[in-house]
């Protein structure tokens, strides 16, 4: 999975292994960010995370 900000910079990622992960966005400012995940059957999943 990664995560990318608004501009399309990766700001993180991280390779998950199991069918659940928690996203650590600690090191993150707050603000809007695009959350990929790309599943085994090779699709991907976008989401908007918002860190408040």
């Amino acid at each position: 999975m990664a995560v990318y900000d608004l501009f399309g910079k990766k700001v993180q990622q991280q390779t998950v292994n199991q069918s659940y992960s928690t996203l650590k966005m600690d090191e993150l400012a707050q603000g809007v960010y695009i959350l990929k995940v790309w599943l085994s059957q090779g699709e991907m999943v976008i989401r908007k995370v918002v860190k408040e």
